[in-house]
This record gives C-alpha cells, sequence and structure tokens, in this order.
C-alpha cells in the first residue's frame, strides 16, 4: 500500500502532502484492507480517470467506521483536510477534476463533523469547523479572475473556475451558513430557529443571478429545487445527505463516483 502511494507521487496522481496524510491513515490502521473495499467502489470511481479518488473513498469510509476516535485525533485529521481545502484557493487553472475533489471533500468533512465526530467533538469547535468551511466554499464560488485596470477599480471579471463548481460551492457555502448562524446553536435539526441574515441574503442572491446568466442555461431548471431547498426552514444538517445526493446529481450527472459515499451513508 505505502510503495503504491509513493508510485501515485511519483507519477503525479497524488501530491506529497496527500501521500503524506494518506500514509498517516495507513499507519493509524484507518485504510488497512483497502483493496476489497476499492474493488466494490470501482464502477463508481474510475469514471474519475484517476487512481487518487479509489483511495480518497475508501479512506474517507474507514475515518467514519474506525475504532476508538479520540478526540486529538479527530482534531488533526478535521484540521488537515481544512488545511488542504483552504490551499486549494492556489489552483490557477479550471481543472475539473481537482475541482470534484474539493466538493467531494467538502461533503465529507460535514459528514465527518455532524456524524462521526457527533459525541466526540465539542459543540462549539463542530460549529467552528463547519463556519470555516462555508467560508472556503463561498469564497471559491465568489472568485473572479481580475486584470489590469479592472482590479484597481474593484469590478468583477469572468468567473475563475468552471461554472459548475461556482453554483456547487455557492449552494453548500450557503447551506452550511445557515445551519452554523452567529449567536445561535448548530442546526442539527429543524426545531432551532432558522434566520436568513443580510449578508447570506447577498449570497444566495449571487447564487440566483449567477443561475440566471448565461453561462447557467442549462443548470438554472436542474438548480431551481435546491434553491427551493436552501430557503426552507425545514432542513437542517440533518438533511445533508439528501443536500449532497440532490445537488451532485444535478451538477456532475456523468460523475456518479462523487454519490459514492453519499449513497453508502444512506443506504
Amino acid at each position: 500500500m505505502v510503495a503504491l502511494l509513493h508510485t501515485m507521487q511519483k507519477h503525479s496522481y497524488i501530491s506529497s502532502e496527500e501521500q503524506h496524510l494518506l500514509c498517516e491513515l495507513l499507519q493509524k490502521g484507518y485504510i488497512g484492507g483497502w483493496e476489497a473495499t476499492a474493488k466494490a467502489k470501482l464502477s463508481y470511481v474510475w469514471s474519475s480517470s484517476s487512481m487518487f479518488h479509489i483511495i480518497n473513498l475508501t479512506a474517507c469510509e474507514r475515518i467514519g467506521k474506525a475504532p476508538m476516535m479520540t478526540e486529538a485525533f479527530a482534531s488533526g485529521m478535521l484540521s488537515k483536510l481544512m488545511g488542504w481545502l483552504e490551499k486549494m484557493h492556489l489552483i490557477a487553472t479550471t481543472n475539473a477534476l481537482t475541482e470534484m475533489k474539493i466538493l467531494f471533500f467538502a461533503a465529507e468533512v460535514t459528514n465527518f463533523v455532524f456524524r462521526v465526530l457527533a459525541d466526540i467533538l465539542p459543540s462549539d469547535y463542530k460549529k467552528q469547523m463547519l463556519r470555516e468551511l462555508c467560508n472556503i466554499l463561498l469564497r471559491f464560488g465568489n472568485a473572479r479572475r481580475q486584470h489590469g485596470i479592472m482590479k484597481a477599480i474593484g469590478i468583477g471579471g469572468s468567473l475563475k473556475y468552471n461554472v459548475e463548481f461556482h453554483v456547487s460551492c455557492l449552494t453548500i457555502g450557503i447551506f452550511l451558513r445557515l445551519q452554523t448562524r452567529n449567536g445561535a446553536p448548530l442546526r442539527v435539526e429543524e426545531r432551532i430557529p432558522y434566520k436568513m441574515t443580510r449578508t447570506t441574503e447577498k449570497h444566495l442572491r449571487s447564487l440566483e443571478q449567477l443561475l440566471s446568466s448565461k453561462n447557467c442555461f442549462q443548470l438554472q431548471k436542474r438548480m431551481e429545487w435546491m434553491v427551493e431547498f436552501l430557503k426552507s426552514p425545514s432542513r437542517s444538517l440533518a438533511d445533508q445527505d439528501e443536500f449532497f445526493v440532490s445537488l451532485f446529481s444535478r451538477i456532475y450527472p456523468s460523475h456518479p463516483w462523487l454519490l459514492a459515499k453519499c449513497i453508502t451513508s444512506t443506504s
């Protein structure tokens, strides 16, 4: 397994940082016996054209089932995943596979915090982590290319990434922002008050404006249900599985490997 990771890094399938994280998971015993699980999910993963996704799926699944999860280890792994997501702002080109990997990990971190670590981490820390994830995704979703005079006078440029990625990041970011409102408990269920703040309304308008643009003429109809999902007070983190399955199936219908973890957790 370690030799395979080194080979994958050598041929640029994964970065040295990703290799280090996965090796640590291997040494801790969280992704032992990965081959059988990988074969079971091969039909989902192979369409991504990247062997790294096989290990991604398996590692995250094993984390979710790992015995004796301690607060220190959980916090460390979570911090590393968040750090990796934060550094992805440095990507300069529109790479669809990299974008989907970011979205997959965003879904995993949400599930990790809400479900796997439900009885391990303090509520305030879980809320903080989800809020940080929310902010990262909203920065991705609102990112624009600015050149010369446009940057100087503050005029927005063209979309920095693929339009599907912008739509997905804004949608997930808004969903998480509604569940992590300042001064309110983490919305783990619909009985906890729902409130759309002015800043969240601003992000929602940005999403709706993007969906009404010519870049999204194929996505607009598919995303109408998701926008209503965001506006519904009856939706909370308890609906995260339905949220991610619905979003990924609408935005990336030809990449079912994105749904593999979601399908596992809802079946």
